[in-house]
């Protein structure tokens, strides 16, 4: 009798590939651990729920235009974070470096056709025969968020929406990422530029996305097309006062900076520096569990600060600090 088949889940990895062209598939260049990766294939399936002279209603079916959407959860890496970054905003310059760490920045993309770059996302199951892995083409985040609780790692996670799925042009080989998780302990939040005493905290950049079907002979549509972008975010205070009340009844609008920071000192220095300059609470609420908190909600405003070469406006700039030279 032969040995039964058996796909360990332990050995899942997957990767990412920057497109040159977007929904051209590309082998991965970055390899992310993940705590989550779910991905969906969707073959749009059309029912013929034509009247057959049959107390009927489902009568046939064929495959229409394909889709996929993979969600992700993981730890924040800091070199991974400016694949995602650059996927969902689309600006991006990166200055020269200091101790062999490259500062990226990352904007809003306001010039062009305001389209960022988008990734093929490839997933080595070992199911697939071959290759072992399937390939997403022109993956685009809807959603990336990155959060922390001072006593856990800090986290980052995101939504993707995609071509449909086809198998890898070859089977992918596991480049393990040299980078190591920070604990959210370490990361730091400002609000109008003085240091605010936070337990939690996250912020969320969202990105309408569009897909456009033809009538092409093809499954896939034409294109996933990038619109309008949202930043908003949450902050849990320690209650020393009821600042945060004060500031939300008023509408203030202020600048948070929510950074991520290893601690590294020169070649080391890894860090993630996110500011939103016009921010304002939307929502307040007090958390009696003692000792006293203020959960906050809170939106990040575009405007003409937190913008890149492309100018315009922005509601984010994210400043990261890697050993990676350009994305």
């Amino acid at each position: 009798m032969p040995s039964p088949t058996v796909f360990p889940a332990e050995l899942s990895f997957f990767g990412l590939g920057k497109e040159s062209s977007n929904g051209t598939a590309v082998a991965p260049t970055r390899f992310v651990p993940f705590t989550k990766l779910d991905p969906v294939d969707d073959n749009g399936l059309l029912i013929d729920d034509a009247m057959y002279g049959s107390m009927t209603s489902e009568n046939g079916a064929v495959a229409g235009k394909r889709s996929a959407a993979i969600d992700y959860e993981g730890y924040f890496m800091p070199d991974a974070a400016g694949d995602l970054l650059y996927n969902i905003l689309g600006g991006y310059a990166v200055a020269a470096p200091v101790s062999s760490v490259y500062p990226h920045t990352f904007t809003v993309l306001n010039s062009g056709d305001g389209q960022p770059p988008a990734h093929t996302l490839t997933d080595r199951q070992g199911i697939t025969a071959t290759v072992a892995a399937r390939a997403y083409a022109y993956a685009c985040l809807s959603e990336l968020t990155f959060s922390g609780n001072a006593t856990g790692l800090v986290t980052m996670s995101g939504k993707f929406a995609s071509y449909g799925s086809a198998a890898a042009g070859s089977a992918p080989t596991n480049t393990v990422t040299t980078e190591t998780v920070i604990p959210a302990w370490r990361s730091s939040v400002t609000v109008a530029g003085s240091a605010a005493k936070v337990r939690e905290w996250s912020y969320t950049i969202t990105r309408s996305l569009t897909p456009d079907p033809l009538a092409d002979g093809t499954q896939n549509p034409n294109s996933i097309a990038r619109g309008d972008l949202t930043v908003a975010g949450k902050l849990t205070f320690a209650a020393i006062n009821e600042q945060p009340l004060v500031d939300f009844l008023a509408g203030t609008q202020q600048a948070v900076v929510i950074t991520i920071d290893n601690g590294g000192a020169t070649t080391a220095v890894r860090k993630l520096t996110a500011t939103m300059t016009k921010a304002v609470y939307d929502t307040e609420s007090m958390d009696r569990t003692t000792p006293i908190g203020y959960p906050m909600s809170f939106k990040a405003l575009a405007n003409t600060t937190d913008v890149g070469a492309s100018a315009g406006r922005g509601p984010i700039s994210c400043l990261l600090n890697n050993a990676v030279t350009t994305y």
